[in-house]
């Protein structure tokens, strides 16, 4: 009974010190590095054309400083480059502004909101001649931090993306959106 009771105890004090360490990551004058990362290749008959298959490669890393406890105000930067098989490819490089605020629950489990703006260019060769073209966009998101530690988490999050962009010489303006869903990897300093 007693090696039950103290058993109880030992899980109870660590339940409680991990559960008090955790908000430590979301205080003011906290660090936050994370990135996500990526790499696609699609092929037969429903992705390639007569130019083949394509690989994408992606890779997203940003900082973020807690100016007050749960608020988070960062940039990032964005790297995607696609090649096909034909020798064409295309890159987009992006970089921008974020900010979040994080939701202290006294748990490892930590929800967040945030946003951000983006400047972005595209180039590339497709057919031998290149192309470039400029633009900016905004985002917005939410998700969960999933705390491992007192130092480090997986995100997990959804974001909505309106991008705007315009060829180079030319008034052409062409607009998207995207809805996208991300997992990565956060560490926190403090």
């Amino acid at each position: 009974m007693w090696r039950r009771s103290l058993l109880c105890a030992a899980c109870l004090i660590l339940t409680t010190t991990a559960a008090m360490a955790q908000p430590a990551a979301i205080q003011r004058g906290s660090v936050m590095i994370s990135g996500s990362a990526s790499i696609t290749r699609a092929g037969g008959d429903l992705y390639e054309s007569d130019d083949g298959a394509y690989t994408t490669i992606s890779v997203t890393p940003s900082v973020g400083f807690f100016t007050r406890d749960g608020t988070m105000v960062g940039g990032f930067l964005s790297y995607t480059r696609t090649s096909r098989e034909d020798g064409a490819s295309a890159y987009v490089l992006g970089l921008g502004p974020t900010a979040a605020f994080f939701m202290n629950t006294n748990s490892d489990v930590v929800p967040f909101v945030g946003g951000g703006a983006k400047i972005m260019t595209i180039g590339g060769s497709y057919g031998g001649s290149p192309d470039s073209e400029t633009g900016y966009g905004f985002f917005v998101s939410g998700g969960v931090v999933f705390l491992v530690g007192s130092h480090l988490g997986i995100t997990a999050e959804t974001s909505y993306n309106y991008d705007r962009f315009s060829a180079e010489g030319s008034n052409a303006v062409v607009t998207g959106n995207i809805i996208g869903f991300a997992v990565g990897v956060a560490g926190f300093l403090n």
